[in-house]
């Protein structure tokens, strides 16, 4: 199968990229804080998290070098990251999302010190739960989140049979 996906680490001129898709009205609605972010308080957050060491931020660009969307995983404890995807509303139900984070995912669990990979995704967003499935992520609960009944999924490194 031919590749479709390469990723790369973001830069500080993604900035705008990751601002438009973050406030795309349909991005707006999966997320669990849905209001529409200002720029100014987009670009500290950014700045915080662009070379920060315990996040991991990746533009996902098509063969073409088009950029399609963008995963960040943030380390939250020892041996553990959560997931966070956003894909370009012009490239949706394509497969870029599949794609992409079974690369950095794959990516984060050889490169880093993480063994497993969390996903909280709204109950409502059926997509994204089929997308972190077909991207190797199980479920392992539900919680709530900001009152949204949410999916736990985990995706995880696997280990060296003898």
């Amino acid at each position: 199968m031919e590749k479709r996906i390469f990723f790369r680490k973001a830069v500080s001129e993604d900035a705008e990229l990751l601002y438009q898709w973050r406030n795309e009205e349909a991005s707006r609605e999966n997320a669990f804080d849905p209001s529409e972010i200002p720029w100014k308080k987009h670009l500290e957050w950014f700045k915080s998290k662009v070379n920060n060491p315990a996040t991991y931020i990746f533009i996902l660009n098509d063969a073409g070098g088009s950029p399609v969307g963008q995963v960040r995983f943030d380390i939250e404890t020892a041996g553990t990251a959560v997931s966070h995807v956003i894909i370009d509303h012009k490239f949706r139900q394509k497969g870029y999302a599949v794609e992409g984070l079974m690369e950095t995912c794959s990516f984060l669990l050889r490169e880093s010190a993480v063994k497993q990979i969390l996903a909280y995704i709204k109950k409502c967003n059926d997509i994204s739960y089929r997308t972190f499935k077909k991207a190797g992520f199980t479920e392992i609960g539900q919680t709530i989140i900001k009152s949204n009944d949410s999916y736990i999924m985990r995706f995880e490194k696997v280990k060296a049979q003898d």
